[in-house]
């Protein structure tokens, strides 16, 4: 059931360590069989411009089925089949630079789909392995401890670098990660804290937030950070910023966004961006931004100022408007 898809050698594994990876992104879908879901998702891509980004629960029994994430020809997508149509599935989707590295293995989970690895390298900066996680949820911990166990014995962590992302569905830290009731002990953490340290990693948005308080997944009063990005503990001095950044077509309402090196070239394009006015009297757009803006009031804290908050939260709802004015544009020519 766990696949070597592929491994070979390469003779980048023998060059001096030296990462530029770009922008890392991981976010649980919750089911990729909608046409409206799959358009939002494909915009976030071309907005947001992830090198890396990891995809958890897309439902889909095949990867030919996530082809529609090739937005361009410079993406390539690796991931794991999921047993059913409305569970489990993970999915890689490699883009920009990245996507000329070879690919010195790719194993995933061929029974549960819930995850996959792909080692890249390339002469310049070595080799780095990008781990992508769905682990069991609710309370059931012993299959989620297992899971984690399974991650340690069966995939070839033997790399310059580590980016392990995805939905851990456990915490590791219930004071700063978790808010609201919480029944039962979760000791899947001990396992997933033996994967950390035998990997050498590090919790980007703890590494450059040590004690602020922001979640991914709000469910019956509660809420909880479940899904993170770690990356090598060699290579945190590159992470240039991590935060949670507002999603509003899945019910994991946070995308965990890592920013190691940005190493794509300029955007080009106007300038400056102006809203259609019209888009103030459409009840799906007023319904969007209405939800982002009932998120970002609980980020406050991430943010050093309320300054930097303000002007983060207003580049995000040019970025929720952009989106909601190509979906009008898509309605009104189909």
């Amino acid at each position: 059931p766990y696949e070597n898809v592929l491994r070979r050698r390469s003779s980048a594994v023998a060059y001096p360590y030296s990462v530029v990876i770009g922008t890392i992104q991981s976010l649980n879908v919750n089911g990729l069989h909608d046409p409206l879901k799959r358009d939002m998702l494909t915009a976030h891509i071309r907005t947001h411009n992830p090198q890396i980004l990891f995809l958890q629960e897309t439902h889909m029994t095949s990867l030919n089925a996530l082809r529609f994430l090739v937005t361009d020809d410079r993406a390539t997508v690796y991931g794991s089949d999921a047993p059913h149509s409305n569970s489990a599935g993970t999915a890689t989707v490699v883009r920009g630079p990245l996507v000329d590295w070879d690919v010195v293995s790719w194993s995933r989970d061929g029974l549960t789909g819930r995850w996959d690895a792909v080692s890249l390298a390339s002469p310049e900066h070595g080799t780095v392995l990008f781990v992508n996680v769905y682990a069991p949820s609710g309370k059931n911990v012993r299959a989620r401890a297992e899971f984690f166990d399974t991650l340690r014995a069966h995939v070839d962590f033997t790399a310059d670098y580590v980016v392990c992302g995805g939905d851990f569905n456990c915490v590791l830290d219930h004071t700063l990660d978790r808010r609201g009731p919480f029944s039962y002990i979760d000791r899947s953490v001990v396992a997933l804290r033996a994967l950390v340290a035998e990997w050498g990693l590090a919790d980007s948005f703890r590494h450059r937030h040590p004690a602020a308080r922001a979640f991914t997944h709000f469910q019956s009063g509660g809420a909880a950070r479940l899904d993170r990005i770690y990356v090598s503990l060699a290579g945190v001095g590159l992470i240039e910023q991590a935060e949670i950044r507002p999603c509003h077509f899945s019910d994991h309402i946070g995308v965990a966004h890592v920013q190691v090196l940005d190493t794509a070239a300029a955007v080009c394009g106007r300038p400056y961006w102006k809203l259609d006015v019209c888009q103030l009297s459409d009840p799906v757009t007023n319904a969007v931004v209405r939800g982002f803006l009932s998120f970002w009031l609980t980020q406050r804290d991430v943010y050093s100022s309320d300054s930097e908050w303000w002007e983060a939260m207003k580049s995000e709802v040019a970025i929720i408007f952009r989106d909601q004015q190509q979906r009008a544009y898509r309605l009104r020519t189909t």
